[in-house]
């Protein structure tokens, strides 16, 4: 075999072990979960280790189980769309229904649109805020300076001696004019 050809099948065996290395992972983890979910422990113990062994199986950073009480929510099928803003989700929309419903393709295309829509509209207030934010950050950054001019005016006050005293260090130290 040509050295080529050796590289070659060495990085294809690598991929195969990786997988097999990944699938003992979660055979281990599903088992943990099966001997977890028989114990004696509590419920919320239960879960949080279901949500952690999860988590880890899968390299999430998050995940979570929601429990339905049918006869309490009357929820009986669910289906959950991500809320996309480019290749980086941003939640989730989840929709309900109260009798057993198998969602159509065209249902999921709707939800997976709203949810699309949603993200964007998320994101648009986010940047509307900072932009608010912003334009506060200058309206009081112009009273400084429109309130250093006026103190300047005074003899003897430099530019140095009004900005530190409107907000520099005299002002952390709570000393105020009198």
């Amino acid at each position: 075999m040509k050295s080529n050809e050796l590289k070659t099948k060495l990085k294809q065996q690598e991929k195969e072990l990786k997988i097999l290395r990944q699938k003992v992972k979660q055979l281990e983890v599903l088992s943990s979960v099966s001997q977890t979910i028989v114990s004696n422990r509590y419920l919320k113990e239960i879960l949080q280790l279901i949500v952690t062994m999860t988590a880890q199986v899968m390299n999430s950073k998050i995940c979570s189980i929601m429990l339905l009480d049918e006869k309490k929510t009357g929820i009986v099928s669910m289906l959950s769309i991500p809320m996309m803003l480019k290749e980086r989700a941003i939640g989730v929309i989840n929709s309900y229904t109260s009798r057993k419903h198998k969602f159509s393709d065209g249902e999921i295309k709707i939800l997976q649109a709203v949810a699309n829509q949603a993200a964007v509209a998320i994101d648009n207030t986010n940047l509307n805020q900072e932009i608010l934010a912003a334009k506060e950050a200058l309206e009081k950054r112009k009273m400084v300076e429109k309130a250093k001019g006026i103190l300047m005016k005074e003899p003897d006050i430099s530019e140095n001696d009004a900005h530190i005293f409107i907000g520099g260090e005299k002002w952390k130290r709570k000393t105020y004019l009198r």
